[in-house]
């Protein structure tokens, strides 16, 4: 069971940083060679995180009751799940190492002026830890004005239209011995990209944003 929870962290670890299955498949292979886990299982736990179901436990067996006492333990199940949503956010926060406080202080460092007069705003996409209850409570408890992010526009994610990419084009293709050399290759990947890099990143984001105000949110092609 050990070893299945472990394998299942690393498939959350892939998802989070944007690998795909595929990818993940043949890195679990590298690394856990015959005891690696299946392809189908693989497929089935990024389904599963897409749709904001990011514990690692088994879902609920289907079936008749093996107790009489039904209501109960539906009503546990529901406990759990929203238990676990509460969690959602305490996931990607001990996988990142980065904690949303930690993200004020940032802020709060590299741009005081902006701090200080709270013309600022947050802008994340629709991820399912983006929008969990807890999140918009710790936004509205803090003054962080967000900037709602229209509904299927991967085009005006920067994660999505250049972080990503970017981090691609280093890492597409290679094999790593181990989770250790993933966190590693990802590391220097990020650290590889330049403040110029992130400064034109940002001037496309504002442009994305106007020409989406522009077109009254229809659909429109190119940067």
């Amino acid at each position: 069971m050990a070893e299945k929870l472990e394998q299942r962290a690393v498939v959350k670890f892939c998802f989070l940083l944007g690998k795909t299955a595929g990818e993940t498949v043949v890195m679990l292979e590298k690394a856990y060679k015959e005891v690696a886990m299946g392809k189908t299982q693989v497929y089935d736990w990024f389904s599963r995180f897409r749709n904001g179901e990011l514990s690692l436990a088994d879902q609920p067996r289907s079936g008749r009751p093996s107790t009489s006492r039904t209501d109960e333990n539906i009503a546990r199940i529901r406990e759990l799940i929203l238990e676990d949503r509460r969690r959602t956010i305490d996931d990607l926060v001990d996988l990142s190492g980065v904690s949303w406080s930690s993200c004020q202080r940032i802020l709060r460092r590299k741009r005081p002026e902006l701090w200080q007069s709270g013309e600022w705003w947050l802008h994340h996409d629709n991820a399912p830890a983006h929008k969990a209850l807890s999140v918009k409570q710790f936004l509205t408890k803090n003054s962080m004005t967000q900037l709602l992010h229209p509904p299927y526009s991967p085009d005006l994610a920067p994660c999505d239209f250049f972080l990503f990419p970017r981090m691609k084009k280093v890492l597409k293709g290679k094999r790593f011995a181990d989770l250790e050399e993933v966190k590693k290759k990802t590391t220097e990947a990020l650290k590889g990209i330049t403040l110029q890099e992130f400064q034109d990143c940002f001037e496309k984001w504002k442009t994305r944003l106007d020409r989406c105000i522009a077109s009254n949110g229809q659909y429109f092609e190119g940067d």
